[in-house]
């Protein structure tokens, strides 16, 4: 029963009860207009209603401690669909606080939401040139944490789980694209204010064989960390995320050792800051077992990792430190990981099972890490600690740690540590947190909007002797910031103009070249049921009654386009939600599909289909999709 009663608190905070129909709270539209909030200083609550019944309805705000909005100001569109709702807001005090919005039809409520949220001291605001330096604190032993250098302008599709979804996830730095250093060195000085002593930066080649290419390395390293005014003086190492096979591991060992290790040598394992323990810089590996198979077998594998011992003692080091990634007790496993010569097993992260409550999840990872200590015979481990998962689509187990669980579980993890690691292993001297910014997979300790320096504080209290009582800076406190991508990235788009350049739709199937290209976005159907795809952030379909598509094909007789969709209920494409229109040959023609609840056209749109036509080899050219 305490099981369920968690995951129900947990969706009742998330989306609020079930509103009337036809009328709600747009989902994750209640929230700041800040990531973080300090006590005294002004900000801005923000919340958007959608209307579709156009129902007469009230918002009905509650703040702590009785307090009251300083102003308000309401704005409905032309349609009267959607309302925004802005008010002021000043908080006397600091902590962790709430706010509620009650969605009133009829004078009872039909809808409640309630967001949670961090707020800091007070603190005047004083405009600086850049961040001050940072104050490291001391640990006894190293605090290593993964990042997630997944954070790109480009990608920012990845952000979406935040923007769309968990605004309560949004970090301290807004959402941000990595490629800057002062990002970089905000990061620098929280973490080594409050005792993480390094990074675990996932690496990613993306071909094998020849010339190193990556991906994300680019934007993380060269134009962030490597460019960042602190960053010498934050160690580092990387996971070599080696998964996708034929892309991201090794063709032969010709191509580790002639290829790879050379280039990891001196872009990575010769600088400063990288993290070197005992002279052997440190390398993480995600996936040993593929490193086996690229190369033939576990005896393979073994003689090349010791021949990258030996490289790294002719470069000047005393060897190099070679760890691979395993969650679980399985003796069998464990002992091929020996026999493959690791020298240590880690854990990206520990997943359990069932969307625990806190008290579970603690006992469980120490289960976890008990029974891998049980087998330290056969190979030893590096200890880590999980603050939360959801998954990258809230799928399977969802758990979270509050700061103060976490806490509990960092002295749990220390105290194991330093009781049962013998002082001769790796393992006595680090230890490893997960994860700094998986903020759309859901585990996260870098400060963010619902716990603000939350689960940071609970490191500094836990591995340093230093004082509690400390500053935390935000961007805004120094006139710095914000480093929001551009809000368009994010929109939920109904009209795609391609003459202008607006983004492609995405190949669903059976098309080759999709490319914006001459003011259209073009593509050959290379069977005869093509598919171009986008997601929609669940569109109400009532506010649309047709599909607007202007296209030229290279048809040479008439044909059939067809739009599918999915909704919150439909999750599959099928002909109950579809509708048809004769293609023309020729050149560009204007097309219109009409759309209604008798064909399936209703509740919330989440994704949309098209397919221009029923035939292989005809060159598509869309210069405009519009919903109207």
């Amino acid at each position: 029963m305490k099981r369920m009663l968690f995951v129900v608190l947990f969706l009742f905070l998330s989306v609020g009860l079930f509103a009337a129909e036809g009328i709600a709270i747009r989902e994750n539209s209640f929230q700041t207009d800040k990531p973080l909030l300090r006590a005294e200083r002004p900000f801005q609550l923000l919340a958007e209603i959608e209307n579709e019944s156009k129902a007469p309805f009230q918002c009905r705000l509650t703040l702590p401690d009785g307090l009251k909005p300083i102003g308000e100001n309401v704005e409905t569109d032309a349609n009267e669909f959607a309302t925004k709702y802005t008010w002021d807001i000043v908080l006397p005090q600091p902590g962790q606080t709430s706010f509620t919005l009650d969605l009133l039809v009829d004078g009872k409520v039909v809808q409640t939401s309630t967001i949670s949220q961090a707020v800091l001291e007070p603190l005047p605001i004083r405009k600086l040139d850049y961040i001050p330096a940072p104050q490291p604190v001391k640990t006894k032993m190293l605090v290593g944490v993964h990042n997630c250098p997944l954070w790109e302008t480009d990608r920012a599709q990845l952000w979406n789980q935040v923007v769309r979804k968990h605004q309560e996830r949004t970090p301290a730095l807004g959402i941000y694209s990595q490629d800057n250093p002062e990002i970089a060195d905000w990061e620098t000085k929280w973490a080594l204010e409050h005792g993480i002593s390094f990074f675990i930066y996932c690496w990613y080649r993306t071909s094998q064989g020849g010339e190193i290419t990556t991906q994300f390395e680019k934007s993380i390293f060269d134009d962030a960390l490597f460019k960042s005014k602190f960053g010498d003086q934050m160690q580092f190492t990387i996971m070599w995320e080696n998964q996708s096979r034929g892309k991201a591991g090794i063709d032969d060992e010709k191509d580790l050792f002639e290829n790879l290790l050379p280039y990891w040598m001196e872009k990575f394992f010769k600088r400063k800051n990288y993290l070197k323990i005992d002279n052997k810089p440190v390398l993480f590996v995600y996936q040993p077992i593929d490193v086996s198979k690229d190369l033939g077998g576990d005896d393979k594998a073994k003689a090349a990792f010791e021949m990258m011992r030996e490289a790294a003692k002719k470069e000047g080091f005393d060897g190099l430190w070679i760890l691979g990634e395993y969650r679980g007790a399985n003796a069998d496993q464990l002992r091929r990981y020996q026999a493959m010569g690791l020298d240590y097993v880690f854990e990206y992260c520990w997943y359990v099972h069932d969307s625990p409550p806190p008290e579970v999840v603690i006992e469980k990872q120490m289960e976890q890490i008990q029974a891998m200590q049980d087998k330290r015979g056969i190979i030893p481990q590096i200890v880590t600690l999980s603050q939360a998962w959801s998954g990258w689509q809230d799928e399977g187990s969802i758990w979270k740690l509050p700061p103060n669980d976490f806490e509990k579980l960092l002295r749990l993890g220390k105290e194991f540590v330093e009781k049962n690691i013998p002082e001769n292993e790796l393992g006595s001297k680090m230890i490893i947190l997960d994860n700094w910014n998986e903020w759309s997979e859901g585990h996260y300790i870098a400060p963010y909007r619902e716990y603000g320096f939350g689960y940071l504080d609970a490191v500094r209290r836990v591995f340093s002797d230093a004082p509690e009582k400390h500053l935390d800076l935000i961007p805004e406190d120094i006139g710095l910031g914000p480093y929001d991508m551009p809000r368009s990235l994010f929109e939920n788009r109904t009209a795609w103009d391609f003459a202008a350049g607006d983004p492609c739709w995405q190949t669903m199937m059976n098309l080759k070249d999709l490319r914006l290209e001459s003011g259209a976005m073009r593509f050959e159907t290379t069977t005869g049921d093509p598919a171009i795809r986008v997601v929609q952030d669940k569109t109400t379909a009532g506010r649309f009654s047709k599909l607007a598509v202007r296209m030229k094909t290279s048809l040479q007789q008439s044909d059939m386009m067809q739009l599918y969709w999915l909704t919150e209920t439909e999750k599959g494409f099928s002909e109950k939600n579809t509708v048809r229109a004769a293609v023309k040959p020729g050149g560009f023609h204007d097309y219109v599909l009409t759309l209604s609840p008798g064909v399936g056209w209703k509740g919330r749109i989440t994704e949309l289909r098209f397919d221009p036509c029923c035939k292989p080899g005809i060159d598509v050219e869309v210069e405009s999709i519009r919903l109207e």
